[in-house]
């Protein structure tokens, strides 16, 4: 079973839990940013629990490919760690098409074209949400 998702899910459901107390106009974008995130981390949760319980019923002995699993999790939590560093660093207007189009290229081995496409489209998408619909301004980073 998969730990990362579990600790996921507690830390979203906390983040939550405090943005409560934030003042009503500094608290829409935690509220929307956490919600999604513990819908979504307490459906990797369940996924997790079904795998879990699918592997212990095959009772496979392939240590190799659990161990080949793990690091393709540990190379996606670096992945989740560098984000949070760019956003940090440079801010999320400038680290979503950063880190959208190295993800897609780098670990995906997707195609210079889509991983452009992809990475516009998820700052585009970010702006009209998050700034023009919401009227949240982004963070601008240590940089920038």
């Amino acid at each position: 079973m998969n730990v990362f998702s579990i600790l996921f899910s507690l830390m979203f459901l906390y983040f939550l839990l405090q943005s409560f107390q934030l003042p009503s106009g500094s608290r829409v974008m935690p509220l929307f940013l956490c919600a999604v995130g513990l819908i979504f981390s307490l459906v990797q949760v369940v996924l997790d629990v079904r795998q879990y319980q699918k592997s212990q019923q095959e009772k496979q002995a392939n240590w190799f490919g659990t161990l080949l699993q793990t690091m393709k999790e540990i190379s996606l939590f670096i992945w989740i760690v560098l984000f949070l560093v760019l956003i940090y660093l440079f801010g999320s207007i400038v680290a979503i098409p950063v880190f959208a189009f190295m993800l897609t290229r780098f670990y995906y081995k997707e195609t210079l074209k889509l991983s452009l496409t992809l990475s516009l489209s998820a700052v585009a998408i970010y702006y009209g949400v998050f700034i023009k619909l919401l009227g949240v301004f982004p963070y601008n980073g240590l940089f920038l």
